[in-house]
């Protein structure tokens, strides 16, 4: 089966003669050479694909390869960066213009997954589509109450599409990995899995009502950000119901501006959505790719978005979180010899690893970009650069981020096109000020003790039992080389600091560094936050006296 997929591909690629997005890589010819004698590179001439132009065809050939491949073009379409303007805006396309399922089996569907309840709730239903994505297809319908609401239908078979695809990339990426070694080092086989689990969560209209549920009584919590009403008792793992919304796709700039909406606030407010669904909610919207981020009609004043499709969220960990934000804190401040060090505490980088030249490294890559406008900065060779560092000093990114990851990319993409000028140093540093000073609270606190003791209490046996490994090997003859007791050494230094970081270290210094650096007063801060932020310093000098 997979190597049908295969052959499929490489029929598809030939047949709206893709070949020429490889021109411009070296040896080119060599491959181009051997599939202009694949005979549907003939039946292009034939099948009149010819018609249209490279880019139209490359939608076109994602959009016959199926949904894994349309995902891929929806991500690509936000970097306008990395691709020319015309094979940008064709891809966007794919957000908003996929073709739909049969109207007729959509309404089989829901009349299998909902029953009697069709009848009994369902004043009209639309048989034709109102939106068409990869995944699912959405039809508007009216309950017998009067609410205008839509309905989500799951496309017939996609399991058994989606896991064809994500067998096939799975197996490309073994291949890789075998024939180039050093191929590991982007953890290929890594990424296709965890995309595997994300796509298949896409796929459970169920999961995605529950995001949507938690999303919205988040956003409810300020102006920002609007998310519609799911009916429960009407959605099943197959078919949601939602609450009909009013509004612009994002990317259409004219359009919002045109209805009074201001563009800078707009633009200043989706910074914002970000960096309290990550820091504050711990839950933030994961897939927000034009098609599913729109500006609110009914109150153009309010600068407001509306998202639909919530199936794919992240949320990271407490040490997660506290990691990013020390990174974050660390590059506001031009600290990048403590983003290297962070970077070789977390086991991101190996211990070996000189960290001054690591520091400079990143000082030289992300040094120009501050205090720039985001239309002034040239992302494409800050990219590559960031790309050959990673491999050079051998940068293993933890899986958790990759979401976190997706949504910046998507972020930075639609920034672009709302307001250019935007300076997302100067909304976000404030927003993380105050998540670092709810982190002082003393209830914060608690909190943070009472998650992480038990954890921690369970591990500490491990550290002696290291000890003991190292005695006993010692004890029996069996020398250990100076490298063996590094490692040893160093691995029990880890967990310690892991363990100490993750219960303490990370509040009192950050208390700190919010005490120190942003001269927060003794008096908003109260006797608990005070306490704990004398404690961070001198946890600090502790840490700085060991080394």
């Amino acid at each position: 089966m997979v190597l049908l997929r295969f052959l499929q591909i490489v029929h598809v690629f030939a047949l709206y003669h893709l070949d020429e997005f490889l021109k411009p890589l070296p040896y080119s010819f060599i491959l181009r050479l051997l599939i202009k004698f694949h005979p549907s590179y003939w039946l292009h001439y034939l099948s009149g694909k010819g018609m249209y132009s490279l880019n139209e065809r490359a939608r076109l050939a994602l959009i016959q390869l199926g949904p894994v491949f349309i995902k891929l073009g929806q991500l690509l379409a936000t970097r306008r960066d990395l691709l020319p303007d015309e094979l940008a805006d064709e891809l966007e396309q794919l957000t908003e213009k996929v073709p739909p399922f049969d109207s007729k089996i959509a309404m089989a569907i829901l009349e299998q997954e909902l029953g009697e309840k069709k009848s009994q709730y369902f004043a009209s239903i639309d048989e034709k589509p109102l939106a068409s994505a990869s995944i699912a297809q959405v039809h508007a319908a009216e309950l017998k109450t009067g609410e205008q609401v839509v309905l989500k239908i799951l496309r017939p078979g996609m399991e058994k599409t989606v896991k064809r695809d994500v067998d096939l990339m799975a197996w490309f990426a073994d291949t890789i990995e075998n024939i180039i070694p050093e191929a590991q080092l982007f953890y290929l086989s890594e990424l296709v899995e965890n995309y595997r689990e994300i796509i298949f969560g896409e796929m459970n209209l169920y999961r995605e009502a529950a995001n949507t549920i938690k999303m919205r009584k988040n956003a409810l919590q300020h102006n920002y950000l609007y998310i519609p009403k799911v009916y429960l008792e009407l959605s099943t793992r197959k078919v949601m119901c939602l609450e009909l919304i009013h509004g612009i796709p994002v990317n259409q700039a004219a359009k919002i501006q045109a209805q009074g909406t201001d563009l800078k606030k707009l633009a200043e407010n989706g910074v914002k959505i970000f960096f309290t669904q990550v820091f504050k909610d711990n839950f933030f919207h994961a897939d927000m790719h034009p098609g599913n981020i729109f500006v609110n009609t009914v109150n153009p004043e309010a600068n407001q978005y509306v998202s639909v499709d919530c199936a794919i969220s992240g949320s990271l960990s407490r040490e997660d979180q506290l990691f990013l934000a020390q990174q974050l804190l660390a590059l506001i401040q031009k600290n990048y010899f403590k983003n290297a060090q962070l970077l070789i505490d977390a086991g991101w980088v190996h211990k070996d690893i000189h960290k001054e030249e690591l520091a400079l490294r990143l000082q030289k890559i992300v040094e120009p970009i501050f205090d720039q406008a985001m239309s002034d900065i040239d992302f494409a060779p800050i990219l590559l650069e960031l790309f050959a560092m990673a491999r050079e000093f051998h940068i293993h990114i933890n899986p958790n981020f990759l979401l976190f990851q997706k949504t910046l990319i998507h972020i930075e993409g639609l920034g672009k096109q709302l307001y250019p000028e935007l300076n997302v140093w100067e909304v976000g540093k404030p927003l993380l000020e105050e998540w670092v000073r709810e982190l002082l609270s003393p209830t914060a606190l608690a909190n943070a003790i009472k998650e992480t003791a038990p954890e921690m209490l369970r591990q500490l046996p491990e550290i002696p039992a290291l000890v003991f490994q190292a005695l006993n090997q010692l004890k029996d003859g069996n020398h250990l080389r100076e490298e063996e007791i590094a490692d040893l050494m160093y691995e029990i230094e880890q967990r310690n600091r892991s363990r100490s970081r993750a219960l303490l270290l990370p509040v009192g210094l950050i208390g700190a560094a919010a005490w120190l650096q942003w001269g927060v007063s003794v008096s908003s801060m109260g006797s608990g936050a005070l306490i704990l932020s004398g404690l961070g310093v001198s946890l600090l000098l502790y840490q700085i006296l060991r080394r």
